[in-house]
């Protein structure tokens, strides 16, 4: 099992799991002595979290091409000067990308 496999999946487990924990219904984080604030900052954060899963699975769904493979193209462009920076420019918009949602999952938590 590849360690972004387990990443994915904490990513999605984490989030569900602290919205239940929050959730006013249940009365838990009303009841809770202390840690109630980390806990509601955990799950602000938690709403980036799963953008990011939901991002990075569906990227896996629509491009499921060995062509599209990250891997085997890296191997690929690292053999000329040109296709390693093409390689890292692409790999630095997909993080950019991510930062982004991160960025607004956290400014829509702290303005909503």
């Amino acid at each position: 099992m590849r360690y972004r496999s387990v990443f994915i999946g904490l990513m999605l487990i984490i989030p569900v799991t602290l919205w239940l924990l929050t959730d006013p219904d249940s009365g838990i984080i009303e009841n809770i002595p202390f840690g109630g604030g980390l806990i509601s900052v955990l799950t602000a954060f938690s709403i980036s979290m799963l953008g990011i899963a939901l991002i990075y699975l569906s990227r896996k769904g629509m491009h499921d091409y060995p062509v599209a493979d990250f891997e085997q193209l890296g191997k690929t462009a690292v053999r000329t000067p040109e296709g390693a920076a093409s390689y890292a420019i692409a790999i630095s918009i997909k993080v950019l990308a991510y930062a982004i949602v991160i960025a607004a999952g956290i400014i829509g938590v702290l303005l909503g």
